[in-house]
């Protein structure tokens, strides 16, 4: 496809250009620049608007700027700034998520004093962001706290109305769209991010379950004593006062007002870590406590591996890692300890016990892990890490590749998910020489926020029209045939199961509900339990069920 730059420069898009398909076009990418092609060009913004648009000068506002033409010389799209290694926003309201890349509360709070800079930035400039959604903004992964504003074609400037909105911020109490209808759509974003849970979610007596809108109007928010929050939800605690206090103006009391000029510090929540546990269905017990919150957990043929804060422990002994973005696994003949990481486009392995990087000539962009397997992409392949031991010296090389889509991909946890050309693909290399690549039809229409790979089971968190579902899929033995569960409508993004070595699932729900099945069985068994909630980040050892709380690690056996 050829399309013409103002200015005369021609630009050929492939279809190995290709990243995301939405409600209104096509985005591409090229090097250092992406592309938004109209599906309709009729809904292609006007040139007047595109100009208007230009005085969003900030670096992190991605703001078209030059405008495509056709060979008819007809505007059909526009260029702007490619964001490399980002991530979508709804990937910090998950409590694991934070836990395991570090972002601690004073982050959340710096990256929301960020996005509170930029979009009065935006208000200064006489525009309306009007659809603040969680969606329309990507996270840096160098920093976590730097904001990346998209979709900012379908923004309000002076002379051009926007008239799209996303119900789960439209304030309803307001019949002009405003700067502080912006700052509304703000707390409940931040709210989010804050306590990881949508401020008119949870339950209410006197209200439907998911009738957002009624909460809305009515101003119930989950400040409101008469609300329950799933167990998972952030402590209120960490909130600061201020802010706090604005949520609870703004959320509770239906006024509006913009947010506070100083973030302040998060409050440190201390949290308790008894010796035991015992309860109606099971019996908790204490195996260890580390120096800092637990990020990986690995058993694999007797040998331990644990990663905390930045360190590697192999068994009870710590050792320094040189990357703290790593991830650990054992070399099967040698057992030694190894982690894995990518620095400067090249994939990092380094010997934990002897403290020595190993020498390794492959470049990489992310890596990712199935159990004791890690892998690592490149562009348009996926590869295993093949290691090889000669002279106790060891070798690490590219094992099996499948090709992936280069930019049109998502590394999740221990799978990939892939835009093809507009159709959901998952890529779940399930064994160090075998991979799956299929199609998925049920993630039609979704924007996968996040997903997790385990032993034939696969949970994934999709947006679509609205509202957050849950998808179950179950995998026989070679991955040649599925099924799947959907659950509609989750009040929070959480993907926290396990598949033991016997081929069982305990998986623990957004309620704190414990899920007991079978990765091919039908037969499943539900317990409520006042011990359970979704912090208890699921792993195991063989066919024991283990978790770890913040630097907690645990045993559950049923009673």
């Amino acid at each position: 496809m050829r399309y013409y730059l103002a200015g005369g420069k021609t630009i050929t898009l492939t279809d190995q250009d290709f990243v995301a398909e939405g409600g209104e076009g096509k985005i591409y990418r090229q090097g250092q620049t992406a592309y938004k092609i109209y599906t309709d060009p009729n809904k292609m913004i006007p040139s007047a608007k595109f100009q208007e648009l230009q005085v969003l000068t900030h670096s992190n506002i991605i703001c078209p700027q030059q405008l495509l033409f056709d060979k008819q010389q007809n505007p059909v799209g526009f260029s702007m700034a490619q964001v490399l290694n980002a991530v979508g926003l709804p990937r910090l309201f998950t409590s694991d998520f934070c836990q395991q890349h570090r972002i601690t509360p004073d982050l959340q709070l710096k990256l929301l004093g960020n996005i509170r800079d930029t979009i009065q930035f935006i208000h200064d400039q006489n525009c309306l962001m009007v659809d603040g959604n969680e969606m329309n903004y990507l996270v840096s992964e160098h920093d976590w706290i730097t904001p990346y504003f998209i979709d900012v074609d379908s923004y309000q400037t002076p002379h051009f109305p926007a008239t799209a909105q996303m119900l789960s911020i439209k304030d309803y109490h307001s019949t002009q769209l405003s700067t502080l209808t912006d700052w509304f759509a703000f707390a409940i974003v931040a709210c989010q991010v804050l306590v990881g849970i949508h401020p008119y979610k949870g339950k209410h007596p006197d209200f439907k379950k998911h009738d957002l809108a009624a909460r809305m109007q009515a101003n119930m928010s989950i400040f409101n004593s008469a609300v329950t929050v799933p167990a998972a939800t952030r402590d209120f605690a960490v909130i600061p006062p201020a802010w706090l206090d604005w949520f609870i103006q703004v959320l509770e009391k239906g006024q509006r007002l913009a947010p506070p000029s100083v973030t302040g510090s998060a409050v440190q929540v201390p949290v308790a870590a008894p010796a035991a546990i015992s309860s109606v269905h099971l019996q908790i017990s204490l195996l260890a406590q580390f120096a800092a919150p637990i990020r990986q957990y690995l058993a694999y043929n007797g040998a331990q591996l644990v990663l905390a804060g930045e360190q590697a422990y192999v068994g009870k002994t710590a050792f320094k890692l040189p990357n703290a973005d790593s991830v650990l696994a054992l070399e099967p003949r040698s057992g030694r300890a190894l982690a894995f990481s990518v620095e400067n486009q090249q994939l990092q392995v380094f010997d934990i016990e002897k403290q020595s990087p190993l020498t390794v000539n492959l470049a990489a962009q992310r890596v990712l892990q199935h159990e004791n397997d890690v892998f690592f992409v490149h562009e348009d392949r996926l590869m295993a890490v093949k290691t090889v031991l000669l002279n106790q010296q060891l070798h690490v090389t590219a094992g099996t590749q499948w090709q992936i889509m280069p930019h049109a991909h998502q590394v999740l946890d221990g799978l990939i998910y892939q835009n093809v050309l507009g159709q959901p693909w998952l890529v779940i290399p399930w064994k160090a020489n075998a991979c799956m690549i299929r199609a998925i039809p049920e993630l039609h229409g979704y924007q996968v926020v996040s997903g997790r790979h385990q032993r034939g089971v696969v949970m994934l968190c999709g947006h679509k029209n609205g509202q957050y579902d849950q998808l179950i899929f179950r995998f026989n033995a070679d991955y040649s045939h599925y099924d799947c569960q959907r659950l509609e409508n989750c009040d929070l993004l959480t993907n926290n199961f396990v598949t033991l070595d016997n081929d069982m699932v305990a998986h623990i729900a957004q309620d704190g509900e414990l899920n007991l099945l079978h990765r091919h069985a039908d037969a499943r068994k539900q317990l409520q339990d006042p011990q359970l909630n979704t912090t208890m980040q699921l792993t195991h050892d063989g066919m024991r069920v283990l978790f770890y709380t913040n630097n907690t690690l645990y045993q559950m056996t049923m009673k």
